[in-house]
């Protein structure tokens, strides 16, 4: 593929680790965020890496920084910039896509993203519309095989046994 090519270049800086999570999290709730939120809400992500992404994101144009330096610790605070919140909707599409042909999930299928409240993908959660969301439903990253999923809900297996695929 040719590094001109825009999906390449796009995929470039969208397909770091954590990059697109991170905004899918700034999505949620307040227009604002600190550091401190975004880290408390995220983490399996080290203080470093989300530094990291926080600046390229910001670089890139897809978050705006804004910095309050009369009170200490001084205050930094991110939100999403126009070209992001339209990205969130590419990545809503995505989201419509991985329900509808790899990943069985009802909480997230009834619920809108911004209004999510789930947060950990490896432990128990109850979500705004009552049904609990297992490991079965949330794959750590991973896409289940839509077979694996048929034969667990069908024999009961618990989600440990169910085949990943990657």
């Amino acid at each position: 593929m040719d590094k001109m090519c825009t999906v390449y270049k796009t995929m470039d800086y969208l397909s770091k680790r954590w990059t697109v999570l991170i905004l899918h999290e700034m999505s949620k709730g307040a227009e604002w965020k600190r550091f401190s939120e975004i880290e408390r809400s995220m983490k399996e992500v080290t203080a470093k890496v989300l530094t990291e992404r926080l600046r390229e994101l910001e670089a890139e144009g897809l978050i705006e920084r804004r910095v309050d330096t009369s009170c200490v610790p001084i205050k930094s605070e991110y939100r999403l910039t126009e070209a992001s919140k339209e990205l969130m909707d590419v990545i809503h599409e995505l989201k419509t896509w991985a329900l509808k042909w790899k990943i069985d999930n009802p909480v997230c299928a009834n619920t809108q993203c911004r209004l999510c409240t789930l947060r950990s993908p490896s432990r128990r959660h109850q979500a705004t519309c009552s049904h609990e969301v297992d490991s079965l439903h949330f794959p750590q990253n991973r896409f289940l095989s839509m077979n694996a999923v048929q034969t667990a809900e069908a024999t009961s297996l618990p989600s440990s046994d169910v085949t990943r695929t990657s």
